[in-house]
């Protein structure tokens, strides 16, 4: 009878296996084309020893690539399993953020599971990119430092710097005002800072050893200075650089409208929450914390919003307003809150034909077989040059097909394999001089 009743308490429970089946299987499986094509081939060379912005480069930071190289060696589900930890534990961090700060009950708690993993798929996914572990390590950060965990909190900054660097500033901002507004007098609040930086600058200077003894440090410098340039490249036609930022503001204007209408809303309702707040009460310094990283989230939009999905960055501080406000709606407007809650979620996850028709769960393990099929082009390479060790150069494409699946015993004689509309004579020509 106590099984039966344990049964029926968590019914709730059991409605999510079919909601997951039906749209984290499939869909979190990364595609080999257009920019994780690229990921996939860089790894790939990786693993064939090849050095990271030596040997094979692209401007992504380092700790990315060696967590798409540790994925490509131990397989497709690897892949798969990497992006359901972003998406469900940062999905998981909200809705406990909820719990813990806001006493949400478990219906408000499941909401916000659900209408997080909905919102962070949603039109502005990167699926197989470096967003969604930036999201997770930010609020990773976050969680940590609101529990009194500064050394681990450091550690999880320090690994965000070296994966999603231009999203540290956010992490940092949160946990600075954080700490300073829950820990105004004594000392408690300088010390938990210096602990948390002295975590941070370890194991920051851990990495940059190793990648100074592995030859890789003046590549990874020089990668930064080229994610500069790209944020304010002839991507767009632009003359000069605030003509480049209006670019930027005209894209996420195009691209986020939902999500930038939705946050300035969100900010609204936690900047009302904040000033009706006691100063006593811990909650106060959640809440301006997360007011905090607000200006930091559209300040980076605006630096290098090129492509929709760098509008994927708002998603740390919704998520921070979904822990605030889905538990207060849901307690005090009840009948309201609940098609509201789910009308917004709906909105920002994109739900409809066009972001969803790739979900169909009887396909996932056709996509796990196309992660680990070898790439047409290497195929197509070895056919015309024999099954030897071949030396090769690619030239003259930016979706490289990941390429390299299939090459390990192969040299890739120039390091830049894949090239923009936009990309450099100059750096055209040096690849054909090394071919």
């Amino acid at each position: 009878m106590k099984f039966r009743a344990a049964l029926l308490d968590k019914w709730p429970d059991w409605l999510l296996v079919p909601v997951f089946l039906l749209f984290f299987t499939t869909r979190l499986v990364p595609e080999p084309v257009s920019d994780r094509s690229i990921y996939q081939s860089v790894a790939e060379r990786m693993l064939a020893g090849d050095r990271l912005y030596v040997d094979v480069i692209d401007n992504k930071d380092p700790l990315f690539y060696y967590a798409v190289a540790a994925q490509r060696l131990l397989g497709p589900l690897a892949e798969y399993g990497f992006e359901l930890v972003c998406v469900f534990g940062s999905a998981t961090i909200t809705a406990a953020l909820a719990r813990r700060l806001f006493s949400a009950s478990q219906w408000a708690s499941r909401l916000v599971l659900v209408g997080m993993a909905f919102v962070l798929t949603g039109p502005l996914y990167d699926l197989g990119g470096s967003i969604p572990p930036g999201i997770f390590l930010s609020l990773l950060t976050i969680w940590l430092a609101i529990s009194g965990r500064p050394i681990i909190a450091g550690i999880a900054l320090a690994t965000l710097l070296f994966t999603k660097l231009i999203y540290a500033p956010i992490a940092l901002a949160f946990v600075v005002v954080h700490s300073l507004a829950q820990r105004r007098e004594g000392r408690e609040g300088a010390s938990f800072l210096l602990a948390f930086a002295l975590a941070c600058t370890a194991l920051s200077a851990a990495i940059l050893l190793a990648l100074f003894a592995r030859g890789e440090l003046p590549g990874y410098l020089a990668s930064q200075r080229a994610n500069l340039l790209y944020a304010h490249s002839n991507v767009f036609v632009a003359r000069g650089m605030f003509d480049n930022l209006r670019y930027h503001v005209l894209t996420a204007l195009y691209f986020g409208k939902r999500a930038l209408a939705i946050s300035v809303l969100a900010c609204a309702f936690l900047a009302w929450d904040f000033l009706r707040t006691s100063p006593e009460d811990p909650r106060r310094a959640f809440l301006a914390a997360s007011l905090a990283i607000y200006p930091v989230s559209l300040a980076i939009v605006g630096f290098t919003a090129i492509w929709c999905a760098h509008l994927a960055v708002l998603h740390i501080f919704l998520a921070l307003a979904a822990s605030a406000v889905v538990p207060r709606l849901l307690r005090d407007r009840p009948v309201l809150a609940l098609p509201l809650v789910i009308g917004v979620a709906w909105l920002l996850s994109g739900l409809g034909p066009d972001p969803w028709e790739d979900s169909n769960p009887l396909d996932f393990g056709d996509r796990l077989d196309a992660l680990a099929a070898p790439s047409p082009e290497a195929v197509a390479l070895h056919r015309v040059a024999g099954p030897g060790s071949i030396r090769y150069a690619r030239l003259g494409s930016d979706n490289d097909f990941h390429h390299a699946s299939g090459t390990h015993g192969d040299r890739l004689v120039c390091p830049h394999f894949f090239q923009y509309r936009f990309t450099e004579a100059s750096l055209l020509d040096s690849i054909v001089a090394c071919a």
